[in-house]
């Protein structure tokens, strides 16, 4: 499957903390990588945005690729538990952006206040910390 070019639809407010940590933290990485980050943060956390949150129709612009899109599934059935939910592609990516936009919080909490070197060894420990309990 090759890549597919989507808009993350974050909240106005999540919306400026992602541009903050795009530019600032995570300097150089793609959007998809940061929102991969978010999205895996906060499944680690437990936290994902209500179904009802505020939603930008103009947030930036990614390219998911098909790693990122198991990745996708794999959250889809660790919160299901049913086989059958991964057809319904819409929820997958609702779901998804819930657990992104809580994750962009979350990051942007733990990150408020540091450098900009400080934040990005902190990124790393949250990745050693995400990776470690999977």
């Amino acid at each position: 499957m090759p890549s597919e070019n989507t808009f993350l639809r974050f909240g106005a407010e999540t919306n400026e903390k992602y541009q903050h940590l795009r530019t600032t933290v995570f300097d150089g990485a793609s959007n998809s990588q940061v929102f991969m980050l978010a999205m895996a943060y906060a499944f680690h956390a437990g936290i994902k945005d209500p179904p009802a949150f505020q939603k930008s129709n103009n947030g930036p612009r990614t390219e998911l690729s098909e790693t990122d899109f198991f990745q996708m599934k794999l959250l889809q059935l660790a919160v299901s538990g049913d086989a059958m939910s991964l057809s319904d592609t819409d929820a997958r990516y609702e779901l998804a952006m819930r657990y992104a936009e809580a994750g962009i919080t979350l990051l942007s909490d733990r990150l408020e206040g540091l450098s900009a070197r400080e934040a990005r060894k902190e990124v790393l420990a949250i990745m050693l910390e995400v990776s470690e309990s999977t």
